[in-house]
């Protein structure tokens, strides 16, 4: 049997996860990524290249 708290807590631990996928998915979010992946393209590409390098290192 649940404590008063622990059923609280796995109340709001649910609702929160709903609430997260529900920001997650909005176009304005998504806008706003899409604008700062704009800004920070250089960095993500170098961030991707360093990735590739470690992959292939760790595969080979």
């Amino acid at each position: 049997m649940l404590s008063n708290f622990e059923w609280i807590c796995a109340n709001f631990r649910l609702a929160f996860l709903a609430q997260l996928s529900t920001i997650l998915s909005s176009r304005i979010v998504r806008a706003a990524f899409g604008i700062i992946y704009g800004w920070s393209a250089v960095g993500y590409d170098r961030l991707a290249r360093t990735y590739d390098r470690v992959a292939w290192d760790m595969i080979g």
